[in-house]
């Protein structure tokens, strides 16, 4: 367990509990299609956020430099 987790390891986690702890409980079809598209969402918002605080440290200096 990490004490303080980044967006990134926070919305990994949620997605990996999604696909390995409820989505093999689920029996309806559509539920499991839904679980699918939710851990895809969160898997990009993860991959979003990771970088972000560099676009963010490039937009700042870009700035900065006009």
């Amino acid at each position: 367990m990490l004490s303080q987790p980044t967006t990134e390891q926070l919305l990994l986690g949620i997605a990996r509990d999604l696909e390995q702890a409820v989505l093999p409980d689920v029996g309806s079809e559509p539920t499991k299609v839904m679980i699918g598209m939710m851990t895809q969402l969160l898997k990009s918002c993860a991959q979003r956020a990771a970088h972000e605080a560099a676009w963010m440290h490039e937009e700042g200096a870009a700035i900065a430099a006009a």
